[in-house]
């Protein structure tokens, strides 16, 4: 199997087993947890590189055990969910999840999103070592500052650079292989962040905090 390892959090065996048989024959390695305490333990054995984790655990929560995966690696998270409320999107979201599906869903979907989400971290990997480079310089630390001050999460500014180069929200989500409510949900942690309401506002706070 060539395509990576996947750690699949969850504790109901039929959704399990269903998602371990679309991601095997994608040619995924699959390594499966039904609690948190034991997805924790895999994942630090294993290292795989993606998680899809159920939020509804028996021994823990996704949001936190997501926490707890991002301490120890940044690797994609989505999330799957039977919640349908925007403010738990965006919690998990805002802890670090990278996308998220919503139960019942199709696992032909779901895989594509899988792909989605691998081939997004390797660009972004590309994009971190490229903005690394540039950013060693006088206006980079300060660039990093600003962001960092405001509470902005690496990819929150990837986000913001896109729509200050006037990407719209379908073709951020084409670029970095996300949902486009995903974006969205992105979009109003960033103007929850910077005190704003819209884009335009959003560009102009972060030139005047000297982030863009």
């Amino acid at each position: 199997m060539g395509e990576g390892k996947i750690l699949v959090v969850e504790d109901e065996t039929e959704i399990r087993e269903l998602v371990r048989l679309y991601l095997e024959n994608s040619r995924f390695q699959v390594v499966e947890a039904e609690l948190g305490k034991q997805a924790l333990q895999l994942f630090a054995e294993e290292e795989p590189d993606l998680v899809i984790l159920d939020i509804l655990l028996p021994d823990s929560d996704g949001i936190s055990l997501c926490r707890s995966i991002k301490r120890m690696a940044d690797v994609p998270i989505l999330f799957l969910t039977c919640k349908m409320e925007s403010e738990d999107i965006i919690t998990g979201l805002n802890t670090g999840g990278d996308d998220y599906m919503i139960k019942p869903f199709d696992p032909g979907i779901l895989i594509a999103r899988v792909h989605a989400l691998l081939r997004r971290q390797t660009m972004l990997q590309r994009l971190g070592s490229r903005m690394q480079e540039e950013t060693e310089g006088q206006e980079g630390l300060r660039q990093k500052a600003g962001y960092e001050h405001v509470g902005l999460t690496q990819r929150e500014l990837e986000i913001l650079q896109l729509i200050d180069k006037g990407f719209t929200n379908q073709e951020i989500a084409q670029t970095l292989y996300l949902s486009p409510g995903t974006v969205k949900g992105y979009n109003n942690q960033i103007f929850g962040k910077l005190d704003v309401k819209n884009r335009t506002q959003a560009m102009a706070k972060a030139r005047e905090l000297g982030i863009l």
